[in-house]
């Protein structure tokens, strides 16, 4: 980021009125959203000549399409088409005590995703432990984030 600007959505936010190109239809261009936790970046709506404009810039790295997706979630059985009164639901006990085995090499423990205010304690049999990594310590661990 250069010096001129004092946060990231501000020099992302000058792109908008630095750079020659409409959006789609005709619209202003929209810059919809700003990130700096994990990687820095922008989300914005813009017209093929305003990227083109965009990608000229020194400092651009890479784009990608935003691409339509389905509603996903990790708290409502309603969206997985779950039955209260019968089926796997009721016959897993409605997911009390089961562990759920996930890769992933990059999470987040900050974020809402691994909130664990509505659960249960850890499953006695879980015989998995919470290990310190870089810039990761073991109390980022809760009742939701069990290993890591």
């Amino acid at each position: 980021m250069p010096k001129a600007f004092s946060s990231h959505h501000i020099w992302y936010a000058s792109v908008f009125s630095t750079t020659s190109g409409g959006s789609q239809s005709g619209s202003t261009p929209s810059l919809l959203y700003t990130y700096s936790n994990a990687i820095h970046g922008f989300s914005a709506r813009l017209s093929l000549d305003k990227l083109r404009a965009i990608q000229k810039l020194p400092r651009f790295v890479s784009f990608t399409r935003d691409v339509p997706t389905a509603v996903d979630t990790t708290r409502t059985p309603e969206f997985l088409g779950l039955n209260f009164a019968s089926g796997a639901w009721p016959d897993s006990n409605y997911g009390k005590d089961m562990i759920i085995g996930l890769f992933n090499t990059g999470n987040w423990p900050e974020s809402d995703t691994f909130m664990d205010d509505s659960m249960a304690g850890v499953p006695q049999r879980w015989k998995g432990e919470c290990e310190v990594g870089t810039n990761f310590n073991s109390f980022m661990c809760n009742k939701k984030l069990i290993g890591a």
